[in-house]
């Protein structure tokens, strides 16, 4: 008995679930740090009322995407997974390649909205730099087209259970992120700066997931298709992968409607936008 659980125990330590789950705690507490250290710096940089520019340009483009963005990535992952399972190629390339043009159609509709509504919304809304926290949020609104190729390969990375190379485009993507956002504010010295680097920190991240999905493509019994054969394939549905999207859209989203960016809209709006800083 007394050598059975030390076994037990060294087979737990070494489980894929166990990794994995460390792996990924391991990312999310990276991520957390980096926020951290990122807002820091950003108000030593930028100063409280340029930071608070640069907040009110994010959250305003935040909400829009908020309202446009449905769960299209937690449908397709559990869908790849279940190909996966089941051995079907043609569905696993099938719901990659909804899931690229759904992404890419949302994001360009999230585009053009945006360059429409943010001009009269900041207006509305904001007493002072308007004009300029509506150029930022229209600038934003490229993230998602920029994001497309990570999150696509995101959603099969984590369909086949390859958590080690998702959690490493994550932290990639997100050190880019930090270390471009803070290089943009030094250089340019205002909110600007931050934007073009929250920009080129995304189409960063999604060379970083092209990358890993090529690697983990390569190794011996993946099923994960080629990119571009997947990008042509039409054997979904786009009606279908919406109807299910929609769905988890929903309820995904309140929290980012209701908690996350309406304070610091409101706030901006109602007071002084250098308060926004310290939320």
């Amino acid at each position: 008995m007394n050598g059975e659980a030390p076994s037990s125990v060294r087979r737990a330590l070494g489980s894929r679930f166990l990794r994995e789950s460390s792996t990924l705690s391991m990312g999310a507490l990276f991520v957390a740090v980096s926020n951290l250290v990122g807002a820091v710096v950003m108000t030593h940089v930028l100063g409280a009322y340029e930071l608070s520019i640069f907040y009110l340009g994010v959250s305003s483009y935040s909400l829009l995407w908020a309202l446009l963005n449905l769960g299209l990535a937690n449908v397709v992952t559990k869908r790849i997974a279940a190909a996966i399972r089941s051995g079907s190629e043609e569905l696993i390339r099938g719901w990659m390649g909804v899931f690229v043009r759904l992404s890419v159609l949302l994001a360009t509709v999230a585009f053009a909205t945006g360059l429409l509504i943010f001009p009269f919304g900041a207006g509305l809304a904001f007493n002072e730099d308007s004009g300029r926290i509506a150029q930022l949020a229209s600038a934003l609104v490229l993230v998602p087209l920029l994001d497309v190729p990570r999150i696509v390969c995101s959603a099969a990375l984590q369909g086949e259970r390859r958590m080690s190379a998702l959690a490493r485009v994550d932290l990639g993507h997100e050190l880019c992120r930090l270390i471009l956002v803070v290089s943009g504010a030094l250089i340019f010295g205002d909110a600007w700066g931050a934007v073009l680097g929250l920009l080129v920190s995304s189409f960063c991240g999604s060379l970083i997931a092209f990358d890993a999905y090529g690697r983990e493509r390569r190794r011996e019994g993946s099923l994960l298709p080629s990119l571009m054969g997947a990008a042509r394939s039409t054997s979904i549905p786009a009606r279908a992968a919406l109807q299910e999207g929609v769905k988890v859209g929903l309820g995904r989203n309140v929290d980012s409607l209701g908690v996350q960016t309406p304070p610091t809209l409101i706030l901006g709006s109602l007071g002084d936008p250098g308060w926004v800083a310290y939320l």
